[in-house]
């Protein structure tokens, strides 16, 4: 399975720029990613707000606000040093406040639970053999090796992945995800190599959160390029990208995962998002659907209503009605590009409804951009035009363009 020169330079890129941050921890006061933030403070030379949670590195400027009672925090400049005003320095006393006999007890504490649950571990020593064996023709599957071999291996995978214990163990060494993705690349689509592959890592990772964190912590960001990139790619088939859509799918209910790439508020860290709208408009119905289950869980669309009443909103007609919500409240000017555009695709490709709501938004957002094009650069006023023809050719009456201004 191959996939466009285009699509590798697009995410070469990114990859350069460091995806994933597998070290990240974050504080989510709800079950809404977007509100999440890193456990760790991220100080810089303006005053910022300490929020709840969060920990505060040795060595900055803290002060509490006595309007809002919250605590604040910022690098430590030369006009601080100079200032009369007292100034608290903190510094990292936290891991101290706890005795080393409870952190000892705790560590002990950890241990025997991890040894009480390998003991309850039902995997049978015939089983763990046939799992060494095909793990092993995994690894070593090459360009010129036999895919029949590597086909009766996967299948003896795709019956093991399902238990809990083989889950996280395929996922202990990151060479065994990495071969099942480079195994898949290697083989071409009409085979079933690529089918099984993914379907093993959703397999491995659906409910199995230890799983999902060896994932996200051992795997590096050539791993998440390629398998983004094979989810865009033009020959990559339904069923292939419906288990792929899969696997993001259980990456996401790890909620460092979903911050760094499905933060519909910061266009830096929504690159799953952005990825999976693209991809929507033209996927075949089971793929949406998937997709549209990754999104509820996310919370950036209500519960499914019963699919089985013939009058349940499609999921065009679902994903449609968060971006209108979404484009309008957003704070960036990438994202709401971003998300506009997935609109418009979506728009073009099925038969549905702008509500008011939005078709009002839309003319007095394109009505503003017209009165400062002067000031924004080409690319924006790009955009703009954009904006303005699919206002008329997409959301409203296609001859009502040549009435309108021009940008």
């Amino acid at each position: 399975m191959k996939y466009s020169a285009l699509i590798i330079s697009i995410f070469v890129s990114l990859a350069a720029a460091g995806l994933i941050d597998p070290t990240l921890e974050v504080v989510c006061p709800d079950s809404n990613v977007a509100h999440c933030y890193p456990k760790v403070f991220k100080p810089t030379d303006e005053w910022q707000t300490v929020r709840e949670g969060q920990d505060i590195p040795p060595g900055l400027h803290v002060r509490l606000n006595m309007e809002t009672g919250e605590r604040e925090a910022k690098l430590i400049s030369e006009e601080d040093s100079d200032a009369q005003v007292p100034v608290l320095v903190e510094s990292a006393q936290v891991e101290s406040e706890v005795p080393i006999e409870q952190k000892i007890q705790e560590k002990i504490k950890k241990y025997k639970q991890e040894q009480m649950n390998f003991r309850k571990s039902k995997v049978s020593e015939s089983e763990l053999s046939d799992y060494a064996s095909s793990v092993e023709e995994l690894l070593h599957f090459g360009k010129n090796a036999d895919v029949s071999r590597l086909e009766k291996a996967l299948d003896t995978l795709i019956d093991l992945s399902h238990d809990i214990d083989f889950g996280e163990r395929l996922t202990r060494d990151p060479k065994v995800f990495s071969s099942l993705l480079d195994a898949a690349q290697l083989t071409s689509s009409e085979s079933q190599i690529p089918e099984k592959s993914f379907r093993i890592m959703g397999s491995s990772l659906r409910n199995n959160p230890a799983a999902v964190t060896n994932v996200f912590e051992k795997q590096d960001d050539n791993f998440m390029v390629t398998l983004f990139a094979t989810l865009e790619s033009p020959e990559t088939s339904d069923v292939v990208r419906k288990r792929i859509a899969g696997v993001i799918h259980a990456l996401a209910s790890h909620m460092a995962f979903a911050y760094q790439f499905f933060n519909v508020e910061d266009a830096s860290k929504s690159l799953g998002f952005s990825r999976l709208l693209r991809i929507f408009p033209k996927a075949d119905h089971e793929t949406q659907e998937r997709i549209v289950l990754l999104f509820e869980d996310l919370k950036l669309l209500p519960s499914s209503p019963d699919k089985r009443d013939e009058g349940s909103p499609k999921p065009q007609e679902r994903v449609s009605e968060m971006l209108q919500t979404l484009v309008p409240a957003s704070q960036s000017e990438e994202q709401l590009q971003n998300m506009f555009k997935s609109l418009v695709e979506l728009h073009r490709n099925h038969d549905l409804r702008p509500s008011k709501q939005f078709l009002q938004w839309l003319s007095k957002e394109a009505e503003m951009r017209k009165n400062t094009k002067n000031v924004r650069d080409k690319t924006d006023a790009d955009f703009d035009t954009f904006m303005l023809e699919a206002r008329h050719l997409v959301f409203g009456n296609p001859n009502a363009l040549r009435k309108a201004d021009e940008f």
